[in-house]
């Protein structure tokens, strides 16, 4: 454990100073983490302010004699630790702060009453204010949610940016890629499950544009490996274990070139891993193109491995193009390699709107049965509120076959989900 985190430390000692001061023995979650950073900050201010309004209390304890144990360390300690054992169970899965957002999203929208009373007790405020106050209150939940959701990623990657250097985030910072999703599917051969995955990335103007910070929580094999999309758990409808299969990760990223980027970061239980990423895209012609990528990567577990994925597109017309998109993974734990492979036709309307029709198949080189899975999927995705909240709707027929099974067995698979882009 220690020579992991001496890996991780060595590649940028500033970053994860602070991860090293908020680790604890027994931490089974990134979760945790968070909590211990937050209340960390809370208490960081509230020190800050009381020597700003209590001076002359701050300069009496620079006399104290350190040796001599006070009271006041004593009873601050405990409420630190109690505040730290509550954010703790508050921070324990990243779907739990997802409903705290949905339900404090109600807390844009007061009854007229205690609008009436406000007005009646506090002062006009400047016409900008207003403007913005009128704007909030014609918010309904969905965009209230989504603008404390966005307030919040906002505000982390501000104090984020102030570990690297005192240029303040407003300077050049963005948050992008921000994704929230909340899933339910059911299959025939596997039951039901639900999942929610969060993620976002910040732009940093302390780190002058070649870096960048990510969180998030994902699932852990496929965010290590970095697996398409297409590819995922989620998309074929197999089913998900919160505790199993799903982490948190917080991680740094490098942009060397414009297609090359180094990443390094830790996922639940202060675990680290790294990941080299080379991709390219060429049109080969008017209506027909390709794209590479690579992804090397390294765990504590199990060392080295990599994910190589090819696709190729051809387009019959400006909404209508065929995919075949390929996918293989090697690592220790895999006879040869594990590989899937998908072929479809994608129809778009508008610009927000999408159908697809694919076959698949999956496998394990060097296992007893090199195809572990075929079958089709047929997805609709659109926007059901302004283009940032889409919906999917997923139908499938798969093929499994396991490796004690003689005959391929035979299930439906159905699946929806939200995903709020902010």
């Amino acid at each position: 454990m220690d020579n992991s985190r001496t890996a991780v430390y060595g590649v940028c000692p500033r970053c994860f100073t602070a991860a090293k001061t908020l680790s604890f023995k027994g931490a089974q979650d990134l979760s945790t983490v968070f909590a211990r950073l937050f209340t960390s900050l809370l208490f960081k201010l509230k020190e800050k302010q009381n020597k700003q309004t209590f001076p002359h209390l701050a300069a009496r304890r620079t006399t104290v004699d350190p040796a001599k144990p006070r009271r006041t360390d004593r009873r601050r300690i405990g409420r630190t630790r109690k505040a730290q054992r509550e954010a703790v169970m508050i921070c324990r899965r990243f779907w739990h702060f997802a409903l705290v957002v949905a339900l404090a999203g109600c807390a844009g929208t007061t009854s007229p009453h205690v609008r009436d009373n406000d007005a009646r007790t506090t002062p006009a405020a400047p016409p900008t204010q207003r403007l913005a106050g009128a704007e909030h209150e014609s918010e309904d939940f969905v965009d209230t949610t989504r603008r404390k959701v966005r307030e919040f990623a906002h505000w982390l990657g501000e104090e984020v940016n102030d570990w690297f250097g005192d240029k303040p985030f407003a300077d050049g910072g963005k948050v992008s890629h921000g994704r929230l999703g909340i899933r339910a599917s059911w299959r025939e051969d596997d039951g039901s499950s639900t999942s929610v995955r969060f993620r976002a990335r910040f732009d940093l103007p302390n780190l002058k544009d070649k870096a960048y910070v990510f969180f998030g929580q994902e699932n852990e094999r496929e965010l290590i490996s970095d697996q398409p999309e297409t590819f995922s758990r989620e998309q074929q409808l197999l089913r998900e274990r919160r505790s199993a299969d799903q982490t948190g990760f917080l991680g740094l990223g490098f942009n060397l070139r414009d297609y090359v980027d180094l990443r390094v970061g830790v996922r639940g239980g202060i675990k680290p891993y790294a990941q080299a990423r080379y991709r390219r895209s060429w049109a080969l012609s008017a209506s027909n193109s390709a794209e590479f990528r690579e992804t090397v990567f390294w765990r504590a577990s199990d060392g080295l491995g990599s994910t190589t994925a090819i696709n190729l597109e051809h387009a019959y017309s400006p909404s209508l193009a065929l995919k075949w998109q390929n996918a293989a993974t090697l690592t220790k734990e895999t006879d040869g390699f594990a590989w899937s492979s998908s072929i479809g036709m994608f129809k778009t309307f508008g610009d927000t709107r999408l159908l697809s029709l694919e076959a698949l198949a999956s496998g394990e080189t060097g296992a007893e049965t090199d195809v572990g899975e075929y079958g089709i999927r047929l997805k609709w995705l659109q926007p059901v509120y302004r283009d940032w909240l889409l919906a999917e709707f997923i139908v499938g027929h798969f093929w499994p076959r396991g490796h004690e099974d003689r005959e391929r067995d035979r299930s439906w698979a159905v699946g929806a989900g939200l995903e709020m882009r902010f």
